[in-house]
């Protein structure tokens, strides 16, 4: 007697222990069913059914099985019956958890996707003709999402393009520039969209340049601010970008009478500007904008093939060569384009070459370097194919050789 006192007590708190456990497990597994379920009506009714199982297993199989006989055998069909029905709650819960694992393979998991703002019933109301209430609706969501770029943009756009607010569509910009968390990327592309704005719709071109330069103030030597040198460099002058909306009458002069009798000079009708005068227009204008990719190209070219002068041709391609934040691929082809001449004009093999290994050492991964180092194998033969032909000189013969008769010799006497 005195040793069952302390195994029954161990036997008690051991199936407390157990009963505790199997209590939190229950209960933790129905609080993540809870939580994860989207139907909770029909998790309830699973439950209350369950728990209507689970009462006629201990209070009507279980007693029948253990009082033997025939009882026992009506307590297992009813113990069966009983153990379908929970198959039957149960199963698709449980073919669906064990499934789960394969289904996040192609789904990305249960993660919920992260809250972002919906305007596709703005964008609606604006097809519809109803920008004002677009707006609104947009609105509606930047309360919840104040930084959102794509709806503040959304809002500058109906501004410009449909309530021809082109003044609220710019102070809906310069908001947008002093939130914080926007990409340079993002931040470029609003001021140029607002460029755009001002030249297609306000045809204002000045006001188009503040917003050009305003990127390049705010990145200074990055490719956005080279992008919208380029833009300066060609800016449209506002006569042109009038002339595109109103054509202006162009009066012709009279033609030629009976042009297919006379003689006509072609370059007199055809107005084109010397080398020299090419020349000096490029250079005024890399003057006023030095960093013009385009009028650089050309004057390279023109001090090239017109001038034939290598050496300003190179400096000039040097300057793009050297220029930042330019695709690799765009570097390669001015690289090239200076080989070319070295080896065309200045027939420089050496010189070439080195050039085209250039290419090689700045960019040595890639299809650039295999380009290179194919066209580096094949520079003789390029050279020996550009070679011009050699002149002939031939001499001065009587004219008319043919056609004259030869002389009978002296003493000679015809028939």
């Amino acid at each position: 007697m005195n040793e069952a006192g302390p195994i029954s007590w161990w036997a008690f708190l051991k199936g407390l222990f157990v009963l505790a456990f199997l209590v939190v497990a229950v209960a933790l597994l129905m609080w993540r069913g809870w939580k994860r379920s989207e139907d909770r009506g029909r998790l309830v009714l699973r439950w209350a059914l369950t728990l209507v199982v689970l009462a006629g297993l201990g209070g009507i199989a279980a007693p029948a099985v253990l009082s033997g006989g025939l009882s026992a055998v009506a307590g297992l069909m009813v113990a069966l019956i009983l153990g379908l029905a929970l198959a039957i709650i149960w199963t698709p819960s449980i073919a669906a958890w064990l499934a789960r694992p394969f289904e996040n393979l192609y789904t990305g998991g249960e993660r919920p996707a992260d809250p972002a703002p919906s305007y596709s019933a703005a964008q609606a109301r604006r097809a519809n003709g109803q920008p004002r209430e677009a707006i609104y609706l947009i609105r509606e969501q930047l309360e919840r999402f104040p930084n959102d770029f794509r709806g503040q943009m959304m809002i500058a756009e109906i501004q410009a393009r449909d309530l021809n607010d082109l003044p609220g569509a710019e102070m809906t910009v310069l908001r947008l520039l002093r939130q914080d968390g926007h990409p340079a990327a993002s931040l470029a592309f609003a001021l140029n969209t607002l460029a755009d704005w001002h030249l297609a719709l306000a045809k204002d071109p000045e006001a188009a340049t503040r917003c050009l330069e305003k990127i390049q103030e705010l990145f200074p030597d990055s490719e956005h601010a080279l992008q919208a040198a380029q833009r300066l460099a060609h800016m449209a002058s506002p006569e042109f970008l009038h002339e595109s909306v109103e054509r202006r009458t162009i009066p012709l002069k009279a033609g030629i009478a009976n042009l297919g009798l006379k003689k006509v000079n072609l370059d007199a009708l055809v107005k084109t500007s010397s080398p020299e005068e090419q020349a000096r227009e490029l250079t005024a204008q890399l003057e006023k904008h030095p960093l013009d990719i385009e009028a650089r190209e050309k004057l390279a070219l023109l001090y090239a093939h017109s001038f034939q002068r290598l050496d300003l041709a190179a400096g000039q391609l040097e300057q793009l060569i050297q220029c930042p934040h330019l695709p690799p691929k765009q570097t390669a082809y001015w690289l090239n384009m200076l080989a070319d001449l070295q080896l065309n004009l200045g027939r420089d093999l050496e010189s070439a070459r080195a050039t085209l290994q250039r290419i090689i050492d700045l960019f040595p991964a890639g299809a650039l370097a295999a380009q290179a180092q194919s066209r580096l194998a094949a520079l003789p033969a390029e050279l020996k194919d550009n070679t011009p032909p050699a002149t002939i000189k031939l001499g001065v013969y009587e004219k008319y050789l043919g056609l004259k008769m030869k002389r009978p010799a002296p003493g000679a006497t015809g028939h």
